[in-house]
């Protein structure tokens, strides 16, 4: 019997058709790496299969989808299935780790503090690793597990593709979903390319039409002798990081040495010692969380919110979703939401984004790449964090500051 068997598989979200006749097959021990662009409706198809998705009154499925026989629904209630979606925390439905491993029957968890600490305390990376392991340690017959390569550094993401080995050993079937094919070639044992329509518009479309010109202060970012403290005893110590006017600097480096911690503090909702100075109240911060910081109902309602022109939305890619209600979005739309917002607001002169990557296909991190210089030479600031140096690496104009 087949683990998972999909069959012209069409799904619609309040009237358009996002996903349309996907068909394919897996068999138990196998993995598959379910691929495609952002907006294409990977997420929609991995909520199918974990039966998640036919709980949404908006959205219409068609064709069939099953899990070792069973209809998806059903497969989850006998906790056949186990979902990590983009935004870890949503796996977790207790508030710390070890309550999660003993309601999964996992009597193992790696942070040592987590019984000091709930999920939400952590970064999204040290989240999503340990919904990995419990995911990996569960009884589950099918695992799905959503773009690894956003949240694991090349060296985690590395030791997690040697260990799909032992998970197929146990007769365990994987699906993996992420943009890229090439970081999974030679461990997936087949590959579900999903075509997406996502077109991004030309720079210099709107560019033009933007009259402002920002104040430039000597620093706008400055932070000295940074030291984030935990519950549980941990630490994490950064050293100096300060943006100057016109510049854009990526912080570069592997998860827990304090991307997110810095990130944090300069937000206000870490405690800290040191020096941290935000010279300009024009801050806006993408959060390595998927974003929960939408105000409206509408997409156009954001933009209004922001200050934005109709005339500047309709030049937008979100110019069709303009009815849609932003948390319907995928992780990697919504991102790409708040970004288009900030870059576009008259009211916001200082971005920063937590894993900058984190969401986003080559085509669009291409795009933000070349938004960002452009943006740069009319006085916002940037600050990025990747723990990628090929994501850092696309930022040619950048600074580069490496933690650890």
């Amino acid at each position: 019997m087949s683990t998972v068997r999909v069959e012209d598989l069409a799904i619609s979200v309040e009237g358009k058709r996002v996903v349309d006749a996907v068909n394919f097959e897996l068999s138990e021990g196998e993995v598959a790496l379910l691929c495609g662009g952002v907006g294409s409706g990977k997420t929609l198809i991995a909520k199918a299969l974990c039966g998640v998705l036919y709980l949404y009154p908006s959205i219409e499925i068609r064709g069939r989808a099953s899990v070792l026989g069973l209809h998806p629904v059903d497969a989850l209630r006998k906790r056949l299935a186990i979902y990590i979606p983009q935004d870890p925390l949503m796996f977790f439905t207790t508030a710390s780790f070890s309550d999660e491993a003993r309601l999964l029957g996992v009597d193992t968890v790696s942070i040592t503090e987590a019984r000091f600490r709930a999920p939400w305390e952590y970064a999204a990376s040290e989240v999503f690793k340990e919904a990995m392991r419990l995911a990996l340690k569960s009884d589950a017959k099918l695992l799905i597990i959503e773009e690894p390569s956003s949240y694991l550094d090349e060296m985690e993401l590395s030791a997690f593709l040697n260990s799909l080995r032992y998970v197929k050993e146990l007769g365990k079937a994987v699906i993996i979903v992420d943009h890229f094919e090439e970081p999974y070639l030679g461990y997936v044992d087949k590959i579900v390319r999903i075509e997406g329509d996502r077109r991004f518009f030309s720079l210099t479309s709107f560019l033009d039409r933007i009259e402002r010109r920002l104040e430039k202060p000597r620093s706008v970012i400055e932070v000295r002798n940074l030291v984030v403290e935990y519950r549980g005893g941990r630490r994490v110590d950064l050293s100096n990081v300060v943006v100057e006017n016109d510049e854009v600097v990526v912080v570069l480096g592997r998860n827990g040495r304090g991307k997110t911690s810095l990130v944090r503090a300069l937000m206000g909702v870490a405690k800290f010692r040191g020096f941290v100075r935000v010279a300009h109240s024009a801050l806006f911060v993408v959060p390595q969380n998927p974003p929960r910081v939408f105000l409206r109902n509408s997409v156009a309602g954001e933009f209004q919110a922001m200050g934005i022109s109709d005339e500047l939305l309709r030049l937008t890619p979100f110019a069709e979703y303009r009815s849609r209600n932003p948390y319907t979005l995928s992780i990697g739309e919504s991102r790409a939401l708040m970004l288009m917002l900030a870059l576009l607001s008259p009211r916001k002169s200082v971005l920063v984004v937590d894993e900058i990557s984190l969401g986003f296909d080559r085509d669009l991190l291409e795009w933000i790449s070349k938004a960002v210089s452009e943006f740069a030479n009319l006085g916002m600031k940037f600050l990025l964090t990747t723990h990628s140096t090929r994501v850092a690496s696309r930022f040619g104009q950048a600074r580069i500051i490496k933690l650890g």
